[in-house]
């Protein structure tokens, strides 16, 4: 499996490269937020490599790993794919909102697209609250904090949060 994911958290990218999977991650001349590449600081192993976005589009990859909401975009414009569409997508929301999910507010870049239906269930008792969102429908573009299967109709989306148990 070929997997594009940006380095964008040290020590949780170190942890998914270590994988059997082999890492596709985006560097460019200045190494800035959008290309950081390989680290130095951390220790990764020889499948994760660094392709510069030029490259990209004649890379074959077979789920793109979205950190930030902004690389809905910069993978399009890059791959010549759409995420969620073109090609399978996760979003990972590492900055979760604080509070308890049942009674505070949840931000969201916006609702899912129209034409779709969803239903919310609890998921697992291994977590102190973990919901699950499925939506389905006909939807072009599915908000990138949800992770799809790639089909363009119908969509399929689901969203799940979790807040780890305190010790």
């Amino acid at each position: 499996m070929r997997v594009l994911m940006w380095h964008v958290h040290g020590s949780w990218a170190t942890s998914f490269v270590h994988g059997p999977q082999t890492t596709l991650v985006p560097v460019t001349p200045d190494r800035g937020p959008d290309g950081r590449g390989r680290p130095d600081t951390f220790t990764w192993p020889d499948r994760a490599v660094e392709v510069a976005p030029e490259r990209l589009r004649d890379e074959h990859v077979d789920v793109v790993v979205l950190q930030r909401p902004h690389e809905l975009e910069l993978a399009e414009s890059w791959l010549g794919r759409r995420p969620g569409r073109d090609v399978p997508a996760v979003y990972v929301e590492h900055d979760t909102p604080g509070g308890r999910p049942p009674t505070s507010a949840r931000p969201r870049r916006s609702s899912p697209t129209a034409g779709t239906s969803c239903t919310t269930a609890p998921t697992s008792p291994s977590c102190t609250s973990r919901t699950s969102t499925t939506c389905s429908g006909t939807a072009d573009e599915p908000p990138p904090s949800w992770s799809s299967t790639g089909s363009s109709t119908p969509a399929t989306a689901t969203r799940a949060t979790c807040r780890a148990r305190a010790s």
